[in-house]
Parts: structure tokens; C-alpha cells; sequence
């Protein structure tokens, strides 16, 4: 997300925080800060206040769709890193999730892998509580095709190591940094 601003707003400083959760079996925050972007926190900042969020992210997807492909890649990538996951466990093939409320954000995301040429499934979730307040989609990915996505997008996540010990069998572990150019 942050070669993304910086591809669209070269002159926004950016820094990632690291929130860890009480309960020690969730996963880290990982947060963006944007500084001395006048620009791009106003644009942030009407869409939080207004809940104009629909309407902003159909101005942004039509400028990353008509984009170059490392926008592209940037763009998921920053995605899969906010509200995406990785489950690669023994009984249970190598799969990527990544959830939003937006129609036009599933669409988006869609457009993009079909562009990459990345199968995925969508699953519509539309149940009501104090959590869900309005329907979930759930792009899923599996086997080859979720290798295929961490060999095209290489999230920023799967990098991290605490991440990796939570989600990755220590037995898929090496072939995951194969995937990521890693190989010592």
C-alpha cells in the first residue's frame, strides 16, 4: 500500500505501526500513517466523515484498473496485507481470503486477478448482527492459484515471521519463501 501512495502522491511520507492484540492468538495490527499529504487526508478524511467510502473507491479503481500493472500489484498487495490472510495448514491446501463490504471494490479486485490470470471463487456472506452490518464478500483463492498470487503480489504479510509461524506449517514454511524469492 505504501509504493501505491507513493506511485499516486510522491511527495506523502508514510510510516507502518505495529499494534499487538491482547489476546496473543490474533494477529497483529498493522496501521498506516500518512504525513504531509494535504491532498490524499483530506480525500481520507471527507470519506470517514461523510461515509462516502463507495464513491471514493470508484474514483480510485478506475485510476489503479487504467493503470500500470505495478499499480496493480501494489494496490492488492496493500489489499491482502489490510483485510486479507493466508492459510496454508497440513489437510488444507494453500488458501488466500481476502474480505470487503464494497460491491465495487469486489469488482475491482476481480478485474485484476482475472487481469493476472488468478481463478477465485466469491463467497457472499449476509448475515446481520452488531459485527456485520451489511453483507461481507469473501474472495478466496486455492492451490496453485493462491501460489500464483503470492508469487505475482509477494504481500508485504508474509514476509513478517511472526505472521508466518501462526499461519504457515513449519512443513510449508520453506516452500512459502521460495515463493517470495527467499531461498538461501
Amino acid at each position: 500500500m505504501k509504493k501505491l501512495i507513493h506511485l499516486i502522491y510522491p511527495d506523502t511520507i508514510t510510516s507502518i505501526r505495529i499494534y499487538h492484540k491482547r489476546n496473543s492468538k490474533w494477529s497483529p495490527e498493522y496501521r498506516l500513517y500518512l504525513m504531509k499529504s494535504f491532498f490524499l487526508n483530506e480525500i481520507l478524511k471527507e470519506a470517514y466523515i461523510l461515509r462516502i467510502m463507495d464513491k471514493l473507491n470508484v474514483l480510485t479503481m478506475d485510476l489503479i484498473l487504467y493503470s500500470s500493472n505495478d499499480v496493480k500489484i501494489a494496490f492488492l498487495r496493500g489489499l491482502f496485507d489490510a483485510e486479507g490472510g493466508l492459510y496454508w495448514r497440513q489437510k488444507h491446501a494453500c488458501e488466500i481470503k481476502i474480505s470487503t463490504t464494497l460491491a465495487s471494490l469486489l469488482s475491482s479486485i476481480e478485474v485484476i486477478l482475472n487481469h493476472f490470470n488468478i481463478k477465485h471463487i466469491v463467497r457472499t456472506d449476509k448475515r446481520r448482527d452488531k459485527k456485520h452490518k451489511s453483507d461481507v464478500y469473501y474472495i478466496r483463492i486455492f492451490g496453485d492459484h493462491a501460489r500464483d498470487f503470492i508469487r505475482v503480489f509477494k504481500p508485504y504479510k508474509l514476509y513478517l515471521s511472526e505472521y508466518i509461524v501462526k499461519h504457515v506449517d513449519s512443513k510449508y514454511r520453506k516452500r512459502l519463501k521460495g515463493l517470495l524469492g527467499q531461498i538461501e
